[in-house]
């Protein structure tokens, strides 16, 4: 048995499940609201709202599970990891079930395709925009959203943020777009320009307090790509820590 954790908020269950158009965001907010009061696990509580029917779930929740595994392959640092031995999450356990190789070959294929992405739109951070009609009979749902959000301001994690998807499908949709010539891509700042290091890190608790964990999370992670030296790192740290 073997269980996983994350503080970063797309890996959230109410972040998946929007991203996946399962729910609304203000089927969640009143989820989260709920389970502050209940303690009940998020999924519980949108199945027992009518948000979401079981089998969609439990459907989910897998998908959720085979995403949190297939960026085990995309981890440039494993040693940002935290691992421990024999602890299942008790508040929500979910036993995998999936065929490895399968899963192991889909894992190595993204590893591969990171490598081609990263020749096309370069180093991140990167500012994606839409400069060119796409094909639209090529284009689903998912892909509509994520070009409605590249705006030439945000990056590709902010867009991924924005979108409730995980960073790699939104830099795929980028490297194509570049290719095909209906995106084009700029470096983005390379730390924090406007604010300082102090105003990132009271903007990135006020906005915790506040729970609005994209917004948290944009400016810990600001701090502490900016933080070379002193405090600003581990502060940074223990902010990403607090978005559970």
């Amino acid at each position: 048995m073997a269980g996983v954790a994350s503080s970063n908020p797309r890996d959230l269950l109410g972040h998946f499940l929007v991203g996946w158009g399962l729910v609304s965001e203000e089927q969640v907010a009143e989820a989260m609201r709920l389970q502050e009061q209940l303690g009940t696990p998020l999924g519980r509580i949108l199945e027992r709202m009518g948000a979401i029917d079981g089998e969609s779930l439990h459907g989910a929740l897998q998908a959720q599970s085979e995403e949190a595994v297939l960026e085990l392959f995309l981890a440039s640092r494993l040693e940002d990891q935290l691992w421990a031995d024999s602890i299942v999450p008790i508040d929500r356990p979910f036993i995998l079930r999936l065929p490895l190789p399968p899963l192991v070959l889909e894992g190595l294929r993204r590893r591969i395709r990171q490598r081609e992405i990263a020749a096309i739109v370069g180093p991140e951070p990167v500012i994606p925009e839409v400069v060119g009609e796409p094909p639209a009979a090529t284009l689903g749902p998912r892909e509509r959203l994520i070009l409605a959000a590249m705006d030439g301001q945000r990056t590709l994690e902010e867009v991924a943020l924005l979108c409730h998807l995980a960073p790699f499908h939104v830099a795929e949709l980028a490297a194509r777009g570049k290719h095909e010539g209906f995106v084009r891509v700029r470096a983005g700042s390379e730390g924090p320009s406007e604010a300082t290091l102090a105003g990132l890190l009271h903007q990135a608790r006020q906005a915790l307090e506040q729970g609005d964990l994209v917004t948290a999370w944009r400016a810990a992670e600001a701090l502490r790509q900016g933080a070379t030296g002193g405090d600003g790192r581990p502060e940074a740290i223990a902010v990403l820590s607090a978005i559970d």
